[in-house]
C-alpha cells in the first residue's frame, strides 16, 4: 500500500476519516456516546483497528522489529488517544458542545507548527495565510447548539485544554517516530503497541463503567449485529488513516499535511449531512466550507 502515489494516499486516509465520522453519527442515533456505551464502542474498534492494520503491514511485506523507542512511543501515542476522548467527552458534559468540537478541531495548529518549530522546515508566507484561514473554517463549521448555551466555567476551560493539547499531540508523536532515522520503519510497532493499550484501556474503563451501571442498578441494551458491527467497520476504516498518516508524516512538510488531513474530512462530513441525513447549513457553514477549500490550495503551495 505504501508504494501507491501520495495524492492517492491523501485521498484514501481523507475518505476513511470521513467514513468514520459518518458512521460515528449514525451509531450515536441509536445508542448514546457515552458513558459504557462509548466504551464499548471503543473497546470494539480497537480489535479490529488492531487486526486490521495488522493485516495491512502483512501485506505490504513490512518488517516487525520492535525497538523499546517505538514501543514506548506506541504507549505515549495510545495515553494521548485516551486522554484526548476523555477531556472532549467531560468539557461536552459541562459546556458547549459546538464550542468545545471548535476547540478540538483547533488542536491541528499544534502539530502544523510542530514541523517548523521542532524539524526546521520551512512555511513560506502562502502557507501561514492558508492556517489563517483553517482557523476561520473551523469557527465557521459549527452549527447552532441545540442542548443550549452554557455558561463558561473553569472545569469546562480545564478540560478543553486537556482535549486541545492531546488531540494535537498525537500528530506531534507521530511526527517524531517518523523523523527519528533510526526508527522510522518501525510502524508496526508503534502502531500495534498504540493499539494493543487502547484496547487494553478501554477494556479497564469499559470494566469500571460496567461496575457503574450495576451500582446504580441500571440495565445495559443487549448485543445486536449492529452493536458490533458498527464499531467493527469503523475499526477496519480507522486503520488508514493511522498508517498513512503515520508513513506520510515524515514525508511531507507538517503544516502542508496536518492541515489537509483535519480540514477534508471534516468538510466532506458536513456535505453527506447535507445529502445524507437531510440537514441544512447555515450561510455561515457554506462560508467555512468554501474557506476550508480555499485554505488547502494556500497551505499546499499552489498560491
Amino acid at each position: 500500500m505504501f508504494s501507491l502515489p501520495i495524492p492517492l494516499l491523501i485521498v484514501l486516509s481523507v475518505i476513511t476519516s470521513a467514513l468514520i465520522s459518518i458512521l460515528r453519527g449514525v451509531y450515536s442515533k441509536s445508542y448514546p456516546m457515552s458513558g459504557v456505551y462509548l466504551w464499548r464502542f471503543n473497546f470494539y474498534q480497537n480489535i479490529f483497528c488492531f487486526s486490521a492494520i495488522l493485516l495491512i503491514f502483512l501485506f505490504s511485506s513490512a518488517e516487525f522489529n520492535f525497538s523499546v523507542f517505538s514501543v514506548l512511543l506506541g504507549a505515549l501515542l495510545a495515553v494521548t488517544n485516551i486522554l484526548s476522548l476523555e477531556g472532549i467527552l467531560k468539557a461536552q458534559a459541562c459546556g458547549s458542545f459546538a464550542y468545545t468540537t471548535v476547540i478540538v478541531a483547533l488542536s491541528a495548529i499544534i502539530p502544523s507548527m510542530s514541523g517548523p518549530v521542532l524539524f526546521g522546515e520551512k512555511v513560506t508566507f502562502s502557507q501561514f495565510v492558508g492556517i489563517a484561514f483553517m482557523v476561520m473554517c473551523v469557527l465557521l463549521s459549527p452549527g447552532e447548539d441545540k442542548g443550549g448555551k452554557r455558561g463558561v466555567s473553569l472545569k469546562w476551560l480545564l478540560f478543553c485544554a486537556v482535549a486541545f493539547v492531546f488531540s494535537g499531540a498525537v500528530g506531534v508523536v507521530q511526527k517524531i517516530h517518523q523523523n527519528n532515522a533510526a526508527h522510522r520503519a518501525e510502524m508496526p510497532a508503534l502502531l500495534l503497541t498504540c493499539f494493543f493499550v487502547s484496547f487494553v484501556l478501554s477494556g479497564i474503563k469499559l470494566f469500571i463503567e460496567r461496575g457503574r451501571m450495576k451500582r446504580k442498578g441500571e440495565s445495559l441494551n443487549k448485543l445486536t449485529p449492529a452493536i458490533v458491527l458498527f464499531p467493527a467497520v469503523t475499526g477496519l476504516c480507522f486503520a488508514f488513516p493511522h498508517t498513512i498518516n503515520l508513513f506520510l508524516s515524515g514525508r511531507l512538510a507538517s503544516v502542508v499535511f496536518f492541515p489537509t488531513i483535519n480540514l477534508c474530512p471534516m468538510m466532506l462530513t458536513m456535505l453527506y449531512a447535507v445529502f445524507g441525513f437531510r440537514e441544512r447549513l447555515t450561510a455561515k457553514q457554506w462560508a467555512g466550507i468554501a474557506i476550508g477549500v480555499l485554505s488547502t490550495v494556500f497551505v499546499s503551495g499552489v498560491i
